[in-house]
């Protein structure tokens, strides 16, 4: 039986969002600084100065947009490993 044909999204996500091994994350350390973060506290937002790059260390970052209806909608969920923000600073 066929499998059901898979977004781009499900087919790229290792590709749109990476994890960092242990050891790409130690030599990324001394670009910046452990900080912690409540549960929902906002990490950026839009039309704010964002901190550059986040490398999730610990826990899980859920990424949402406010719909006109006042609800949250998830975009993406990050996980240790992965990272967020202004990639440029990577580089």
């Amino acid at each position: 039986m066929a499998l059901p044909p898979q977004s781009i999204f499900e087919r790229r996500h290792d590709q749109m969002f990476p994890d960092l091994d242990p050891l790409e994350i130690e030599r990324a350390r001394r670009f910046g600084e452990v900080r912690s973060f409540a549960a929902g506290e906002a990490l950026f937002t839009a039309g704010h100065v964002g901190p550059g790059l986040i490398v999730v260390l610990a826990g899980i970052v859920d990424v949402t947009r406010l719909e006109q209806s006042g609800q949250r909608s998830l975009i993406v969920k990050y996980r240790p490993g992965q990272f967020m923000g202004e990639l440029a600073q990577f580089a």
